[in-house]
């Protein structure tokens, strides 16, 4: 950055500071020319005159210079007493009057020094010393300088001598220079109120300064310099800004000047100087100021009340500053070529207020120690920098409008350090380098950026105003609080303000993006951090971080930037809110860890917790743990991970027995997971949700045991659940969830592929990959894997107390276990397979994959399922696809099924092809129990297919089919005391319709359900298929009465039989027809009463009429078989009178006739047996 280039700087590298100059004993012994002397004009021929007019002195006479610009005295002795005025009268033509005293004598002025006639500056010059009494004071109307020089210089090479003669008429101009040729000057000590009028200066320049009274230059500059022997002081007025330089001596050509500067201890021993309450010299020579502590030595500047625009306050060796009030309006330096010391103490305070920059610069150290008030010690409207290759020490509060640097002199930061309580409040920028001390707080409207932080302990000085929101941590712990970008500071600066035009002070950021901070390490001995930043939070040099070690709980917040950290050892929690990225190395022996990026990645080492900590991260973007990097607990809190990205955690997570949840919209690689339990508590759950993207466990690493190195919840007691979902695949090797009480719950849920096959051991290809939710000692745990498609290797579920469930839904579901013939697929509980798609066709025991419409489970898929389920249920619950058994997995195929089957949903269920007996028992329900020793059932199946073979469907009194019956090409029979079906009956064969009990009564035709009838009603009968071959209607041993209610129509042969016991046949009204030259047969023990039958045909003979009642008779209204060609109507064996008596309305001619009608149409009517 740029700082002000201030002259003063060739101080420090010019100057060879001397050390620290014993005075002797001259206190002890004054010497002559201590005492103070009135005012004596000089016997050199300078023409000055002293006037006395009652209490003032009339300065006036000199020489002037060649321009008449400057006016020049020369005194031989210039004292003057309380209540005296020195008046240098002057004319509106003179510029500068110039005085020296060359009786090498102290000047002791204790009155007032005065200018009269014009406005001109004043400058006084005594080589031997001169003091301030506490009732001196000015009225100057121009600047004012005093100083021990012993020559000031106008121009290149013109000089007024403290002694010896000059050239006045060549000092001409401005004085620019002074010189101090001896080796140590003389002091300058002020007990009085110095004051210049407004926009005047006011400077002291001597070998040590003692200023404990006040200096004011209001809207002025003020130079104090305590300047070291034999060397040149420039002073300038570039504009309205002073500035100081310091050079080697001019050349003296080795001359003795017949001069003396009296040494500090003794010009305190001058009568009337020493102000016995602020100063006093120690029986060894040195001089203290009372009760700071401190030892006033050569080259050492002393101030304690400075008021001006700008001031320099410049020391050769120590600036010592005790409950001091220095105020600027404009820019305030205090320099030391060794220490600046400041102090305040309980009753007054010390201050340095700059309305511009604050320049602190002790080429040795900086000791602050300021804490005794409230009131900020350090505030600055701009830029407020301490230098130092030395400690700085900054026990005092800073406020700055501007920029706050601590630096070495080489401009590069400098080491900062706090015994008891620093604080730092910035409306720019805050650079500093390692910082070592209590409880630290620096707030910053622009950027940070320090180095090693290490917080010793907490801030107990009681001094932090309690309207601080940190105040409670930084006073009960090593806190670290540092908070950059901030809009409105919680210690905001209250400079003085600027009277010449306003300075407008601005924060130009250092690194980007403003408002940032960058720090190296931090540690606190387990003390809180609090780091917060509307830009980045990052590393300051090493370019991997920040470190940190031996923390308390760290809150990071970047509001607009990224987070970078290195390690962090052994600390409590670390929560870290970032908009941008979030990077960080390793996480060592830490509590609660969360992590979150608004909008950016989260980039992250290896996470080592303490027990019952909680692990949260999100990011919205990716979240990556890097190779051989991941999340490592021993027990307690859970494992939050969300991403609006992908999730990579290479080097796996142990949870000990947490809970793991990762969540993303991307792919998901969390490497290995454990969330065992060693002892006897239940192990964590493991949630992996990809909203748009696949999961993949597998591990490229070799790994041996699959239950150690991928998903692994096992427990002694109850294993945790693992559940898995994904919009993509999921792809998976071994997953355990055993336990010792009873097994977990595994889920998996892809919308694409679930592929759990996928592990590689020693090389070798792919084998079934272990699902594992077994109990040793209790049940097992449930199985759950629902995909477009499933390849999974060895599953077991198994319990010693009982199996757990599995349930895998998919439209294709292959299994890749079972090596060496060894089924894979394993559990005592219930197995569920069922299509994801509810159109989705499925087909039992085929030998090959049929299509992608179909889920195939064919022979060798059933055998990886291991004897011993409680039962299999095969369909999904709203399916409505076509479901096929095939003769393998009956009892005669080569594959028959081993356990209870259950088929679930489905539009349509096709029998095996053999002759198969279905047992309906419900509403869209039943079993083939007949072909399967182990029980197969379905349920919510609408419709009913048998094989090539023949079906026999048999009818509880509740049961009933919503859907068709279709016997395919083979005979069906429909068997059941009571027959309901909303669709059609089906087949090509031969259909047999008859009740369970022979006794029951069958009514066929009309609309109503009757108690104890086997009701066909005109519906059902409608809904017969006309593709049968025939259709039987009673049983070969119903006993029961067949009931006609009303006409009906078929359109294949028909038989209607009761043929034992009260078997009859009673049809009372309409008309029984017969078409396509089909036979209708009506069989009954017991009578038969029939009305009309109508078999003709108009194009071909019309069909066989066969009647045959065993024991009773035969009643019918109008037989017509009528046709084109033959018909006939068959009669069992019976006479002429045999037929009279049956039909009792016939007469014997009605009988001739319809003999002869018959014969004259080539028609047969026959009496020969009734066919069968």
């Amino acid at each position: 950055m740029t700082f002000p280039q201030w002259c003063i700087n060739r101080l420090n590298l010019l100057i060879s500071l001397a050390g620290v100059i014993p005075w002797g004993v001259a206190a002890l012994h004054p010497i002559s020319g201590v005492l103070a002397q009135p005012i004596t004009p000089g016997a050199d021929g300078t023409g000055t005159i002293v006037t006395p007019n009652g209490n003032q002195l009339n300065i006036h006479g000199g020489t002037v210079s060649g321009d008449g610009t400057n006016l020049f005295h020369s005194f031989e002795q210039f004292g003057l007493p309380s209540n005296q005025i020195a008046n240098f009268l002057s004319n509106p033509e003179i510029r500068n009057i110039l005085g020296r005293v060359i009786g090498n004598d102290s000047s002791v002025i204790n009155g007032l020094l005065q200018v009269s006639g014009g406005n001109s500056n004043l400058f006084l010059m005594n080589p031997a010393g001169i003091i301030f009494g506490g009732d001196a004071s000015l009225n100057v109307p121009g600047d004012f300088f005093v100083t021990t020089a012993t020559g000031i210089g106008f121009g290149e090479d013109n000089w007024f001598e403290a002694v010896g003669n000059n050239d006045y008429q060549n000092l001409v101009g401005d004085p620019t220079t002074f010189a101090f040729d001896l080796s140590q000057p003389g002091s300058i000590i002020n007990f009085g109120n110095l004051a210049v009028q407004e926009g005047q200066n006011l400077g002291l320049v001597g070998g040590s300064l003692i200023s404990q009274g006040e200096l004011t230059a209001p809207g002025g500059n003020m130079i104090m310099a305590a300047v070291p022997g034999e060397s040149l002081v420039k002073i300038s007025q570039p504009g309205s800004m002073l500035s100081l330089v310091i050079e080697p001596p001019r050349d003296t050509s080795g001359a003795i000047l017949p001069i003396n500067s009296i040494d500090l201890p003794t010009l305190l021993t001058v009568d009337g100087a020493a102000d016995a309450a602020q100063l006093t010299v120690t029986p060894d020579g040195t001089v203290e100021l009372i009760g700071s502590g401190f030892g006033i030595e050569n080259g050492d500047l002393v101030a304690r009340k400075v008021t001006a625009q700008t001031a320099i306050l410049s020391a050769t060796n120590n600036l010592t500053l005790v409950e001091s009030q220095l105020n600027t309006t404009g820019n305030l330096s205090l320099l030391a070529g060794n220490t600046v010391q400041i102090r305040d103490s309980i009753v007054n305070p010390f201050t340095a207020e700059a309305g511009g920059n604050l320049h602190i610069q002790g080429n040795g150290e900086i000791d602050a120690l300021a804490l005794n008030h409230q009131h900020p010690a350090f505030v600055s409207g701009g830029d407020l920098t301490l230098v130092s290759d030395g400690n700085i020490s900054g026990d005092a509060h800073f406020r700055s409008g501007g920029n706050v640097s601590i630096l070495n002199l080489s401009n590069n930061p400098g080491n900062f350090v706090s015994l008891f309580d620093p604080i730092i409040s910035s409306n720019g920028n805050v650079f500093f380098g390692d910082y070592t001390g209590v409880a630290l707080k620096v707030e910053a409207i622009g950027t940070i950026i320090g180095g090693n932080i290490t917080i010793t302990g907490p801030d107990q000085t009681g001094t932090i105003p309690n309207t601080d929101p940190h105040f409670n941590i930084l006073t009960t712990s090593p806190a670290l609080v540092l908070q950059a970008g901030k809009t409105t500071l919680d210690n905001a600066p209250t400079a003085p303000q600027t009277n010449v035009g306003g300075t407008v002070f601005t924060s130009t950021g250092w690194i980007t993006p403003p408002g940032s901070i960058a720090i190296d390490s931090i540690t606190t001995n387990g003390g809180p951090v609090i780091l917060e930043a509307v830009g980045d939070v990052t590393d300051n040099t090493t370019g991997v971080g920040i470190t940190f070690a031996n923390v308390g709980n760290v809150d990071i917040i970047s509001s607009n930037g990224a987070v970078n950290l290195a390690t962090l050892n052994n600390g409590s929690s670390l929560t870290i809110n970032a908009q941008q990225d979030v990077n960080l190395d390793d996480v060592q022996h830490f509590g609660d860890i969360d992590l979150t990026s608004t909008d950016g990645s989260l980039t992250a080492g290896n996470l080592r917790l303490l027990d019952f900590s909680t692990i949260n991260l999100e990011a919205a973007s990716d979240i990556t743990f890097p190779t051989g990097k991941g999340i490592f607990m021993q027990a307690g809190g859970d494992i939050n991970v969300l991403s609006g990205g992908a999730i990579s955690i290479d080097g796996g997570i142990d949870s000990g027995e947490s809970n793991v949840t990762l969540t993303a919209v991307g792919d998901i690689t969390p490497g290995a997971i454990t969330t065992t339990a060693g002892n006897l508590s239940s192990s964590g759950e493991i949630t992996i949700t990809s909203s748009d993207g696949n999961i993949d466990t597998t591990l490229s690493s070799l790994c041996g045991i699959v239950s150690a190195c991928e998903l692994n919840t096992a427990s002694l007691s109850t294993g945790g659940d693992i559940t898995l979902t994904a919009a993509g695949n999921i792809t998976t090797g071994g997953m355990n969830s055993s336990g010792g009480d009873a097994g977990g719950r595994i889920e998996l849920t892809a919308g694409g592929t679930i592929d759990t096959s996928a592990v590689i051991f020693n090389g070798q290809t792919s084998v079934g990959g272990l699902i594992d939710s077994t109990s040793a000692q209790g049940t097992g745990g449930t199985v759950v894997l629902n995909a477009a498609r499933i390849v999974t290797g060895d599953l077991e579920a198994t319990g010693s107390l009982g199996g757990g469930d599995i349930h895998l839904t998919a439209d294709e579901i292959d299994f890749t276990g079972g090596v060496d013939n060894i089924p894979s697929i394993s559990s005592t509980g219930n197995l569920r397979l069922e299509p994801a798609t509810r159109e989705q066709n499925i087909a039992i025991g085929g030998v090959d994959d049929t299509g992608t419409n179909t889920l195939d489970l064919t022979t060798s898929k059933l055998a990886a399922l291991q004897d011993g389920f409680k039962s299999i249920t095969i369909g999904s619950a709203n399916g409505t696809g076509t479901i096929t058994l095939f003769d393998t997995v009956t009892d005669q195929g080569t594959n028959p099924l081993l356990d209870p089957v259950a088929i679930a949903d489905g539009s349509t269920l096709v029998g095996p092809e053999q002759n198969t007996t279905w047992n309906l028992t419900g509403a869209n329900q039943g079993n083939l129990n007949h072909h399967f020793t182990n029980t197969l059932t379905f349920h919510n199946i609408e419709k009913l297919t048998g094989g090539s073979s023949n079906d026999t469907f048999i009818f509880s009194n509740d049961a009933s089919i919503s859907g068709n019956i279709d016997g395919a090409a083979g005979n069906l029979t429909l068997m059941g005391d009571e027959l309901n079906w909303g669709g059609n009956v089906l087949g090509t064969g031969n259909l047999t319709i008859e009740p369970l009990t022979a006794t029951q009564n069958i009514q066929l035709g009309g609309t109503g359900d009757s108690a104890n009838v086997l009701d066909l009603t005109g519906t059902e009968l409608s809904n017969l298929s006309s593709d049968f071959s025939s259709i039987t209607i009673g049983g070969a041993d119903s006993s029961g009465t067949i009931t006609i209610a009303g006409a009906l129509n078929f359109s294949q042969a028909v038989t209607l039989r009761s043929p034992l016991g009260s078997g009859s046949i009673n049809h009372t009204s309409g008309t029984l027809t017969v078409t396509g030259n089909a036979p209708i047969t009506l069989l009954a023990n017991q009578d038969i009463t029939i009305g009309d039958v109508n078999s003709s045909s108009a194009s071909n003979a019309g069909g066989t009429i066969n009647l045959t009642s065993t024991t009773g008779g035969v009643t019918t209204g109008n037989l017509n078989s009528s046709g084109a060609t033959d018909g006939e109507y068959l009669a069992s064996e019976m006479t002429e009178a045999e037929i009279l008596d049956d039909f009792p309305d016939l007469t014997r001619e009605d009988l001739k006739a319809c003999i002869a009608y018959a014969a004259d149409r080539e028609r047969r009517f026959m009496t020969a047996p009734l066919s069968a």
